[in-house]
């Protein structure tokens, strides 16, 4: 395809920050990082030994992640859309199945991302309403139960 292009990755990565920040960029930045959140980040980035390092992999990570989530959130949503509903389906494999699905979702995003889709799933599910039906408000609560969201917080 002509107006394709193509980048190249490599996993293995060298990084000299100095190639890229002058000494006070590099200062000014290390100052930023809290000595709970310098713990934090060794602990959790325990390859990465430069507490600067390992917050711009943090933070690259968290771009990533939110990119990821933007870009299929909309799916996640027609996911939870379709099989809300089945999570009191009195068939007990439609229920095993909704929560497998609902579950899928749940794994692959972050807590704050969970709360944000159920908030969407709500707005879904009241367009045009002024409350939810008391079937549709179980559903609600137990996919909301599911996804690990307290209910009461969504708004």
């Amino acid at each position: 395809m002509p107006n394709e292009t193509k980048t190249e990755s490599t996993r293995a990565l060298t990084l000299d920050l100095a190639q890229f920040l002058t000494e006070a960029q590099e200062n000014a930045l290390r100052s930023k990082i809290l000595p709970n959140d310098r713990e934090k980040l060794e602990k959790e980035f325990e390859s990465i030994k430069d507490a600067l390092l390992a917050s711009i992999v943090s933070r690259l990570q968290k771009d990533a992640n939110d990119r990821i989530f933007s870009q299929n959130k909309q799916g996640y949503l027609n996911t939870l859309l379709n099989w809300y509903r089945s999570t009191i389906s009195e068939a007990e494999v439609i229920q095993k199945q909704a929560f497998t699905r609902i579950e899928e979702i749940r794994n692959v995003v972050t807590p704050a991302q969970r709360k944000a889709l159920m908030e969407s799933l709500k707005d879904a599910l009241l367009r045009g309403k002024l409350k939810l039906d008391d079937d549709t408000e179980t559903a609600f609560i137990t996919t909301c139960v599911t996804m690990r969201v307290d209910p009461k917080d969504v708004r």
